[in-house]
């Protein structure tokens, strides 16, 4: 079973090299590969080494193990806490872990900061979350993330409806904009969903490496709907899209019956995700620098530990 589990992986790479070892014939090298259970199968790239045992020993593992072992250096997901954040070891129902855990199976680290504490953001943040604040940052928390966007670093806000939350400087410096509202998709309704106030999502943007070959229903509840333009020297992309059947609803959902008001929505398809990326000049002004990405989503709910496991959420927060 091994063998022909490892043989799949040999088919995309015929560098890959696998064999058995029996500790009681061969007791120095399993000792020097500090294997100490039967069945452990020992990963090595470059010096470094990663084990699995019998229970975990199958193929999501094993590529998991090869991502860790691929990625050089320490790739660190911050959040932001202190404003009642989705957390991400939380196990309520609007916080992250299960997203989370998928990550730090592929290797990433994380950690949470307070700003209010440490006033200024990891220079080894690889990037920086910010799920869905609940109170307002403080001027000087918001001046944090502005230098930390400036500088270069990466973002991922997962952003709610009508609420900013001391973060419309950091938006205008994005070039995004909130719209007033929550974003209606009757689709959702046809696809056997109940609430009009999930938004479904089926087409993607051909080309971004985010929904690169991505063709999976993916679902946002209450999510808000993004404009604006890129910043100067940014380049700006739809990242999720709703269908002609979504408007920005600017009423009441509470009474459960919604119709499109002319007058006062938003008519879709509804932008609620873009990606934004930067590639400034490097030290020789012919070379470009490292690429700078950020994505902004009207929404953090499809993340959560409630919606993640609907359809092709999983697949679409790990990309």
């Amino acid at each position: 079973q091994l063998r022909e589990l490892f043989d799949r992986y040999r088919r995309h790479d015929k560098d890959i090299t696998f064999s058995f070892v029996n500790p009681d014939t061969d007791p120095a090298r399993a000792q020097a590969m500090n294997v100490t259970s039967d069945g452990e199968t020992v990963l090595e790239y470059n010096g470094r080494r990663e084990h699995i045992t019998l229970p975990e020993l199958n193929e999501q593992h094993i590529s998991n193990a090869l991502q860790r072992l691929l990625r050089s250096g320490e790739r660190w997901l911050v959040f932001l806490e202190g404003h009642g954040e989705r957390r991400p070891q939380g196990e309520a129902n609007r916080d992250l872990s299960l997203w989370t855990k998928q990550l730090t199976d592929k290797g990433f680290k994380t950690l949470s900061i307070n700003l209010a504490k440490s006033a200024t953001i990891p220079d080894n943040t690889t990037i920086l979350v910010i799920a869905d604040p609940q109170v307002d940052l403080l001027p000087g928390e918001v001046k944090a993330v502005q230098d930390y966007v400036q500088r270069g670093g990466n973002l991922l806000w997962l952003g709610e409806p009508d609420a900013l939350h001391g973060l419309a400087p950091v938006a205008k410096q994005l070039g995004v904009m909130f719209l007033p509202g929550i974003v209606v998709d009757l689709t959702a309704q046809q696809l056997g969903i109940q609430s009009a106030a999930i938004a479904a999502v089926t087409g993607y943007t051909p080309g971004d490496p985010v929904t690169k070959d991505f063709r999976l229903l993916t679902v946002f509840p209450l999510a808000a709907g993004l404009s604006g333009e890129a910043p100067k020297d940014w380049q700006r992309q739809v990242l999720l899209r709703t269908g002609p059947d979504s408007w920005v609803e600017t009423g009441s959902l509470t009474s459960g019956q919604v119709s499109f008001s002319e007058k006062e929505d938003i008519r879709g398809p509804i932008t609620i995700g873009v990606n934004l990326t930067h590639t400034p000049a490097g030290k020789d002004a012919k070379t470009p620098g490292r690429q700078q990405r950020v994505i902004v989503t009207g929404d953090g709910d499809f993340l959560s530990n409630q919606y993640l496991g609907n359809v092709g959420n999983l697949d679409l927060g790990v990309n």
